[in-house]
């Protein structure tokens, strides 16, 4: 079940570890994605106040901007922001068969 996209009701009941672990897995990609970037991403990230969230299967990256220059500069930034969170995404799952010379399974 993909907890994303269902209501709060059917959603199982949350306790203080899943709140704790949550956090502690938040903060650390924070800190890893802010190592990544480059300086001047780095020195744009700083201005304002930002953070990477994990929400079901989805990283997002929320970012304040705190005035309309900032705003400007992130927007300038966005690609090489969206570069540098893609090295966290997941990569996408291959299954590969190779053809055997055997029996068919379905005749």
């Amino acid at each position: 079940m993909n907890h994303f996209y269902s209501r709060p009701e059917d959603l199982p009941p949350r306790n203080p570890v899943d709140d704790s672990l949550q956090r502690n897995l938040d903060q650390a990609i924070t800190g890893y994605f802010y190592e990544t970037c480059d300086h001047l991403t780095q020195r744009v990230l700083s201005r304002g106040g930002w953070y990477v969230t994990t929400c079901g299967t989805a990283l997002t990256l929320v970012i304040i901007c705190v005035d309309r220059r900032h705003n400007w500069d992130v927007l300038k930034y966005m690609s090489s922001l969206g570069k540098y969170l893609k090295e966290f995404a997941l990569p996408p799952i291959f299954a590969f068969i190779p053809h055997q010379e055997t029996e068919p399974l379905y005749k």
